[in-house]
């Protein structure tokens, strides 16, 4: 894709956190630093999922902090079903920014869902399947707009 283009979808990063209460946002953040840095690394794309989710809700970003929280604690801020769903779509959807879910990424997401009492396995392998067809869903988009640009060129 066009380097000028590189956040166009950025709104969808989020789907759903905006139904979470700023206390439990600042948990999402730990949850995802923790999680973006379970393999060792820390990838391009998550590096710009983090630094988008901190600019559109106004967190502060304390690394240190954020790996030094415990899954318990952070686990405690989703209080509702709904929060607690939230957060595994978007942690789900985190360990595949890189285009790779990795074994520590899933082990990290399958602890929290325990934590969360989404001990359902095929609710978890349902999450997983809708993470999966959006990020095919958007790379399908992104495809027609690039065969779009292409045709214009020529």
């Amino acid at each position: 894709m066009d380097a000028h283009r590189p956040n166009r979808h950025r709104g969808c990063y989020f789907l759903f956190v905006d139904n979470l209460r700023p206390d439990q946002q600042q948990a999402l953040f730990d949850l995802a630093v923790q999680l973006a840095g379970a393999d060792g690394t820390f990838s391009a794309e998550e590096k710009r999922y983090l630094n988008a989710y901190m600019a559109h809700f106004g967190i502060e970003a304390d690394f240190s902090r954020a790996e030094q929280r415990s899954l318990e604690e952070l686990a405690e801020a989703f209080d509702t079903p709904e929060s607690r769903v939230i957060a595994l779509q978007q942690l789900i959807r985190l360990g595949y920014k890189d285009g790779h879910f990795s074994e520590e990424e899933r082990e990290r997401v399958l602890a929290l869902a325990q934590k969360l009492g989404l001990n359902d396995p095929e609710f978890i392998l349902r999450v997983e399947r809708w993470v999966r067809t959006l990020f095919d869903w958007f790379w399908e988009g992104e495809q027609m707009i690039e065969e779009a640009a292409q045709a214009k060129r020529c």
